[in-house]
């Protein structure tokens, strides 16, 4: 039997495995619906498995790489191109891989915008619900007071920010495309807001708090105004607790 020069079998079988795994990889089905992504653990999502998937737009803002779509009940987060260019409502077709993230995510290749659809039923959530993250990127509206109002910018983009209380806990609300609101109205009001349910996360990836991304200003509904505005309220007189100790009044302790 003729022998193979030292080296040529492994070089044979290492080009093998090449030429095995680029096959076996062009062969692999995307991923075409959420349920079949949502099925995965993070571990299989690391992986960047290919897919390629129908969903409705629950939230964007242009200039950002945050897309959440939904498709029926079930909802995931995109990481899209800041040239990105849909808005809710929009029905898109994603291509792009998996990615492992607090739960497994997508990076996009591309979005297409495929026509248009009707916004999915917002779930009325509460609290517990969202922050054991049981409603996680799903379109929601939360019920509550407004503790806080602000302008920020972030990335470049403006955004009006609320701090709501549930009843249950605090959730922050990131409110794109505001327009003019007048923060005062807002401070102390009973409010009904509908978005997307994002996270604030630590260092390691866990749930520290939730974040709400809603879309457009008239995604804030105003069930009832404060009973009073808070310009209205007298001031609170200003009672200075510290006290300058005085040297020399008090009884040494030796004495």
């Amino acid at each position: 039997m003729k022998r193979l020069k030292p080296g040529f079998a492994s070089r044979c079988i290492a080009g093998f495995v090449i030429l095995w795994a680029v096959f076996g990889r062009a062969q692999t089905s995307p991923l075409s619906s959420l349920a079949a992504i949502h099925a995965l653990t993070n571990e299989q999502a690391s992986l960047a498995l290919p897919v390629a998937f129908q969903a409705t737009v629950t939230y964007y803002r242009k200039g950002d790489m945050d897309l959440f779509v939904q498709d029926g009940q079930t909802a995931i987060y995109v990481e899209v191109s800041a040239t990105t260019r849909v808005s809710a409502g929009d029905r898109v077709l994603v291509v792009g891989h998996t990615q492992a993230s607090f739960r497994p995510e997508i990076k996009a290749d591309n979005v297409t915008v495929v026509g248009r659809a009707a916004l999915p039923a917002p779930f009325p959530a509460t609290f517990k619900q969202l922050i054991h993250a049981q409603l996680d990127c799903r379109r929601v509206t939360a019920h509550a007071l407004v503790r806080g109002t602000n302008f920020v910018t972030t990335g470049g983009l403006n955004y009006l920010y609320l701090n709501l209380l549930m009843d249950g806990g605090y959730v922050d609300v990131q409110v794109a495309n505001a327009g003019p609101v007048n923060l005062g109205n807002l401070l102390d009001a009973e409010v009904e807001v509908t978005g997307a349910v994002a996270g604030k996360f630590d260092s390691k990836m866990q749930l520290a708090g939730i974040l709400l991304e809603v879309p457009a200003a008239s995604d804030v509904h105003v069930v009832r105004l404060a009973p009073s505005s808070p310009a209205s309220l007298p001031l609170t007189p200003w009672i200075r607790f510290w006290r300058r100790p005085t040297y020399g009044t008090a009884p040494s302790a030796c004495e």
